[in-house]
């Protein structure tokens, strides 16, 4: 896995600390072929002691019948409250291609939305939720819970956080037409480029939260592109491979 933070519950970094009055939102993409369940992208947690029950995660899931993934979103804030939303409708994530995933929170009209390549799902109400800020681990491939659970088997890239709501417009240049953007719009908090395992698990938007990597990860070679399955003689990008 790859940790943003991990420590005492409520020490996390300011700018990456979510009140209930705080909009957010993630992009990130991914890659998987695996058929099993509980494939964790991203997870912003509190160790569960009092006051500090947040568990949002960012998952994949198999779905047999349809041969894809389903990706889900769920926020579970500081008192146990929970809310969330997943891509019921077809074309969500296919296996052994690259898509895209972003995530809004908006506190403004209380809603959670996902896209998956620009595609929205429908939006669930999200007032009753407070804040997301007693958290002890932030980290990108699994659930760092008792020692680590739910690896996420696959690939991602050019992993961001942004401290507003993006809007339609805003995730479809982000998306840009299948290919990463070279550098993220929007001033996201913090991003990484997940394409090297030194410069590339480095905070891109100076926003100051460095990834620590397993000593166990791996680095992959590949091109980050929606419209192509599996290349070879590719080196555009290299990419950590959870």
């Amino acid at each position: 896995p790859l940790t943003i933070y991990s420590g005492s519950d409520g020490s996390q970094p300011a700018n990456l600390t979510f009140g209930a009055s705080d909009s957010f939102s993630l992009s990130t993409w991914m890659w998987t072929e695996t058929t099993g369940g509980n494939n964790y992208l991203f997870t912003m947690r509190g160790s569960f002691a009092t006051g500090a029950k947040t568990f949002n995660r960012l998952t994949s899931n198999y779905l047999s019948t349809r041969k894809s993934q389903i990706a889900g979103f769920t926020l579970r804030d500081d008192n146990n409250v929970q809310k969330g939303v997943s891509t019921t409708f077809p074309g969500h994530p296919e296996n052994g291609a690259w898509t895209h995933l972003a995530v809004v929170v908006d506190r403004t009209a209380q809603t959670l939305q996902m896209f998956v390549n620009t595609k929205g799902t429908s939006t669930t109400n999200i007032s009753s939720l407070g804040g997301f800020e007693m958290l002890n681990a932030i980290t990108l491939g699994n659930d760092p819970f008792s020692g680590g659970r739910y690896y996420y088997q696959g690939r991602q890239s050019n992993f961001a956080i942004f401290d507003k709501a993006l809007t339609q417009s805003e995730i479809e240049t982000l998306y840009n037409n299948g290919t990463p953007e070279e550098n993220i719009s929007f001033s996201p908090v913090s991003w990484w480029k997940l394409d090297n395992l030194s410069t590339g698990i480095q905070d891109s938007a100076e926003g100051g939260n460095n990834i620590t990597a397993a000593s166990w990860m791996e680095v992959i070679e590949s091109s980050v592109n929606a419209n192509i399955g599996v290349s070879s003689g590719m080196t555009e990008q290299n990419l950590v491979n959870n």
